[in-house]
Parts: structure tokens; C-alpha cells; sequence
């Protein structure tokens, strides 16, 4: 007598936030609502028997009603190589991104990285949703499918760049082609590298991490000295109400409004000067 396969358990709820929610949401919103349903409900009760999770998207299998295994598959439409590089572009170019991904973390607006290429990280529309299921003839999507998707979503929670994964680039790929863009030059800039900047040009270039970060991206957000190193200085304006000189006359019809607001303004100056002299002189060792 074959040995019967051990149930693969779904969380006890459905995700509430992070990218295991919105890829299900999403899909909900493609017309995936029942399967959702019907599939979380076999889940829960042990219908899905085998999951795996690879470049070509996730493979299950999940017992019917009847007691058979049916084979049902879920994955997003691959990205074109040329995505894949204008992708890597933009998310190199933005250092937070490059130091969450580094360090493990999939930032919740990376989605901004597809920009200008008509694709997204999520499946924008139902044909961006590939789904085969052996139940052939049942309603597309089954609730086989259904419950492969709430498996994924489970699996989503501990692991969001199976979002990529579903969308061919595996982790280890993404994160290596991150690197080269962060390091490659571009040569675009380099033809310019002589020119002097455009007045005004304030666009975010890209700056290659050091090497100590790419090895150890938990340094990122450590300072490089620690606090008692740092020094402070404060030059009080040449005027004391400068900055509301400089913002216009307040919009008050009341005088009384206008001149509270400039005691206000001032006494905010006078005490941010007094705390940092107190700050300087703690850190010099005096006493209080």
C-alpha cells in the first residue's frame, strides 16, 4: 500500500500586509476570488500534498474530492531580457535599494523600478497569469490552482523574492546582476565623465557601494564614526527672524497672530542653541 504524502498547512490566516497580501489581492482582483476561496478551504484541510517552487513558477499537487491528485501550476509571465536590465538599472541606481536587497529585504515600493518598461513585478492583467491544472474542463481558475496560490502566498510571507522567482529571476541572479550595475559603468556618463554638470541637474546617478558593504550589507546603516566623534556648530542668522523674512508676511489678519508666531519662531531658535550647547558641554564631561 503506497504511503500516503503528508499535507502541506497554509497559515491559519491569510496575510493582512507585505507582498504576500498584495500578490493575493492581486490576484483576487483578476477574477481569482472563488479560487482563492475554495482553494485556502482545501488547503486548510490538507488537500495539497506536494509543493515546488522554481524558475518556471510553482508545481502542486492537491487531492480532489473524489481521493485522486490533481496536478495544477502557477507562474507569472517571465521578464524579456531587456526588462531585466533596465530593471537592474534603476534599482542600482537608488542606494536603498541596493542595501535592502543586499541585505535580504524586498522594498514595498521596488515596483516604482518598473517604470517606463509596461511591465510590473505583479501580474498586471489576466494574461500575465499563467495556470494549467490536470482537471481539465472545471472553471479556470479551479480551486486546485486556488489552493497552489494560497500555498505560495504562505510561502510568499517568509520569502518575498519568490515574487521575482515567479517571474524567472531567481534570488541569486537578481542580486548578481544588481551587483554588475552597481559596478558596471555606464557609457552614457562616461562619455560625459569630462563635461561639466547642467545647471540644475539634480538626477540621482549611480554610486557603486564599497566592497565591505557588498560583503557585510548589515554595515550599511551603521554609522562610520561613533556619536561622541561627531562635532556640531551653530551660526545663529545675521537676522534673528530670517527664515519667516524670507517666507513673507504671515497669513494672519490679526497683528496680535503675526507677532506671536515671531516670539514663537524665536523662542524655538534660542532653545535649539541652548540644548546643543548643553549637548557639546555633556559630551566635553561636564556634570549636571
Amino acid at each position: 500500500m503506497p504511503r500516503r504524502k503528508k499535507a502541506l498547512l497554509p497559515r491559519a490566516t491569510s496575510p493582512e500586509s507585505g507582498w504576500a497580501y498584495r500578490f493575493l489581492a492581486r490576484l483576487a482582483s483578476l477574477g481569482w476570488e472563488d479560487a482563492l476561496t475554495e482553494g485556502r478551504a482545501a488547503a486548510l484541510s490538507g488537500a495539497v500534498t506536494s509543493l515546488e517552487i522554481g524558475r518556471a513558477g510553482a508545481r502542486a499537487e492537491v487531492r480532489a474530492a473524489g481521493g485522486h491528485t490533481e496536478e495544477t501550476s502557477l507562474s507569472l509571465r517571465p521578464l524579456e531580457s531587456l526588462v531585466k536590465r533596465r530593471v537592474l538599472k534603476a534599482m542600482a541606481a537608488r542606494a536603498r535599494y541596493a542595501a535592502d536587497l543586499l541585505a535580504g529585504r524586498l522594498p514595498e515600493d521596488v515596483e516604482s523600478a518598473f517604470v517606463g518598461t509596461r511591465r510590473s513585478l505583479l501580474p498586471m492583467d489576466a494574461t500575465d497569469i499563467v495556470s494549467r491544472c490536470s482537471c481539465a474542463g472545471g472553471e479556470e481558475p479551479c480551486a486546485h490552482a486556488g489552493a497552489l496560490a494560497v500555498l505560495l502566498g504562505d510561502r510568499l510571507q517568509d520569502d518575498p523574492f519568490l515574487v521575482f522567482l515567479l517571474r524567472g529571476v531567481p534570488r541569486e541572479e537578481l542580486l548578481a546582476g544588481l551587483q554588475r550595475a552597481r559596478t558596471r559603468p555606464d557609457r552614457k556618463t562616461e562619455a560625459r565623465a569630462g563635461d561639466a554638470p547642467a545647471p540644475g541637474d539634480s538626477a540621482e546617478r549611480s554610486e557603486p557601494l564599497p566592497r565591505h558593504i557588498l560583503e557585510r550589507p548589515e554595515l550599511f546603516y551603521r554609522p562610520g564614526e561613533p556619536v561622541a566623534a561627531l562635532r556640531s556648530s551653530f551660526a545663529p542668522p545675521e537676522h534673528p527672524e530670517a527664515v519667516l523674512t524670507r517666507l513673507g508676511p504671515p497669513p494672519f489678519r490679526d497683528a496680535e497672530a503675526s507677532r506671536l508666531l515671531v516670539d514663537l519662531h524665536r523662542a524655538i531658535g534660542l532653545g535649539a542653541r541652548e540644548r546643543l550647547s548643553e549637548w557639546e558641554w555633556r559630551k566635553a564631561g561636564g556634570r549636571s
